[in-house]
């Protein structure tokens, strides 16, 4: 009996002692089952991984990787530093882009097996490749070896870091054909990822680079900035679920958003944000888990892409307006998320929505006129079938291979002024366009500064005044060569 009692008591205390190592080993350990969201911290705009337990901690994103940080050793001093701090790494491991890796999928593989283990039992978020679907990464990982490279990295964080969230973000310019051979890889990641910027093509002091170039992938106003964040991301959801398979709602995150105040000012940025927050219902119901917004540009200007100032005015905590939308916004999350509030989604009240809808807003693209239609059909991701009838014709607009959200067609009779048309969505909701809006005007002008070669590259700038076009500017290298009007 003595040595039973006595048998006991040392497994007693050998539990006490056990316990007590994990407690100091695993402070600060968030499993990876844990619900989280990221979002800005409204008092000091550092991204912030917010937890259910109402717990929070800051996030500092690192790239690391043959096409960025490549010091091995010293990224894993520094993640290790950061998580002795409490701090989330946010890894964006970067090997392929840029002038990085073109093969050697090996030293990749070796490179983040550091980094996971790095990382170990910590909570930390990795984006393996952002923007991967540049036309040399991209036919890389097409190969059976870059796909199996891919395949090899997730399961050594899966191995080594087990409560890491892992994704990888491609910029989802590409037709959802193009993305297929992905599918593989997509059902080993803990989530989706997308990526949005908001920058300012429209203004040539945004746009312009530090090689004196424009940066022409931007919107031309504030208004095109606005309509896009809800269009590019019901356009994103539905193309990954036409290459990956799949239906809403499943986890996904924006892993790099950056807005420019560039050209609107704190409150047009702002404005721009808010379009997350006011759809952030739906948004949550369909399985977002939150953004990584960008608070400064690079320090190097010729790393500003996007343009010097559009890139340097990411910042927006100088912008009592925006951190206001983020502190709003953060409300509504702790709601869902700690609270257990449900999301009030129906099919009229915006953000993305698996479902069908009857609440579609129908665009007339400019170009199209009586000869050849272009519409916009917003929210995309539930439209099946767009039909434009024109007096008694009919006929079925067709998705490009450019846009997810726009639908086309070459009238083969023409449809005159004056016709009575239709657009048809999902052959259940109709909506009246005016023919008007559709026919092309006609702007004239004349060479007014040097001149410009037959068959160069010229870039096509909007001058808005009270919300209606004033002028074209034609821009050839560093000139303003002519004025349309």
């Amino acid at each position: 009996m003595k040595k039973q009692v006595s048998s006991t008591f040392l497994l007693v205390i050998y539990c006490i002692f056990a316990a007590c190592f994990l407690l100091s080993s695993a402070e600060g350990l968030v499993p990876s089952t844990q619900p989280y969201f990221l979002w800005p911290n409204p008092q000091t705009g550092e991204a912030t991984v917010y937890f259910k337990n109402g717990g929070s901690k800051p996030v500092e994103t690192l790239w690391v990787g043959y096409a960025a940080w490549k010091d091995a050793p010293q990224v894993k001093s520094k993640i290790s530093n950061l998580i002795s701090r409490g701090i989330v790494p946010f890894i964006q491991s970067y090997h392929f882009g840029d002038n990085g890796l073109r093969g050697q999928f090996e030293l990749a593989l070796a490179f983040d097996r550091e980094i996971a283990s790095a990382i170990g039992n910590s909570f930390a978020i990795v984006n393996l490749e952002p923007e991967w679907d540049v036309d040399v990464v991209l036919n890389l990982f097409k190969s059976s070896q870059g796909t199996q490279s891919l395949l090899n990295r997730i399961q050594t964080f899966k191995s080594l870091a087990p409560n890491s969230v892992v994704v990888s973000t491609p910029g989802l310019w590409k037709s959802a054909q193009d993305y297929s051979f992905f599918s593989s890889v997509d059902s080993k990641l803990n989530a989706r990822a997308m990526l949005m910027h908001v920058v300012n093509s429209g203004d040539a002091s945004c746009a312009k680079k530090q090689d004196g170039s424009l940066w022409p992938y931007g919107v031309k106003s504030l208004s095109e900035g606005i309509s896009m964040v809800k269009s590019k991301i019901d356009e994103n959801l539905n193309k990954m679920t036409q290459a990956w398979g799949g239906s809403l709602p499943f986890e996904w995150i924006l892993s790099d958003v950056g807005v420019t105040s560039c050209g609107w000012g704190a409150d047009g940025q702002a404005a721009i944000v808010n379009e997350l927050i006011k759809n952030l219902d739906c948004l949550y119901a369909s399985g977002f888990r939150g953004f990584n917004l960008r608070n400064s540009g690079p320090s190097d200007l010729w790393e500003r892409a996007m343009g010097i100032n559009n890139e340097g005015m990411f910042t927006f905590t100088t912008s009592a307006a925006t951190m206001n939308v983020i502190k709003t916004g953060l409300t509504k999350v702790n709601a869902f998320l700690v609270n257990g509030q449900k999301p009030s989604c129906s099919s009229n009240n915006g953000g993305s929505n698996s479902g069908s809808t009857s609440s579609y807003k129908v665009n007339v693209i400019s170009g199209s006129n009586d000869w050849w239609t272009q519409i916009e059909v917003l929210p995309t991701s539930s439209v099946q079938t767009v039909v434009l009838k024109c007096g008694s014709a009919s006929t079925s607009l067709e998705r490009p291979a450019w846009s997810q959200t726009q639908f086309v067609k070459g009238l083969s009779a023409q449809c005159p002024m004056g016709s009575d048309i239709q657009v048809i969505v999902n052959s259940k909701y109709t909506y009246p366009i005016n023919l008007k809006q559709i026919s092309e005007n006609t702007w004239e002008g004349e060479m007014q500064n040097g001149f410009c070669p037959i068959g160069a590259n010229v870039q096509l700038f909007v001058v808005l005044r009270n919300g209606h076009v004033e002028r074209y500017d034609i821009i050839y290298g560093y000139d303003n060569v002519a004025r349309l009007y």
